[in-house]
């Protein structure tokens, strides 16, 4: 007996095999529907708040000095000092300081009460079913 007559011998069983696979995949379905509304709500505000004014202060103090030369404004502390000349005739011509100008800042803080409309946007989310 040959092997090709061995396999076809009644004492040989042949058994199909078999394999089960699993397949996912993605199913896009509809749950459900939401409604969103949008509206601009207006409320009344009223709040205290500090406001700066500068105040300027012009004085003209006097000098009366006989000066060689003239000279550019200048800075003393806060203030600007604008000097003014004038030439007299004495004998001869000096040029005398008659007086300066000087230009200053006061700082003055108040309280206030402002009033006004401000807005924001609210968004309502309702759910829907159907």
């Amino acid at each position: 007996m040959t092997n090709d007559q061995h396999d076809d011998d009644e004492s040989t069983i042949k058994l199909p095999l078999s394999e089960e696979t699993l397949d996912a995949r993605i199913v896009e379905r509809e749950q459900g529907k939401v409604r969103i509304h949008k509206r601009v709500e207006t409320d009344q505000v009223h709040e205290d708040i500090e406001l700066h004014r500068d105040n300027v202060v012009v004085e003209q103090l006097a000098r009366d000095e006989i000066v060689a030369e003239r000279r550019e404004p200048w800075r003393e502390g806060d203030a600007l000092m604008i000097p003014v000349y004038e030439e007299v005739v004495v004998t001869e011509k000096q040029l005398r300081l008659r007086e300066v100008i000087r230009v200053s800042r006061a700082r003055q803080s108040e309280q206030v009460s402002v009033e006004g409309e401000v807005r924001r946007e609210v968004v309502d989310v309702e759910r829907t079913d159907g």
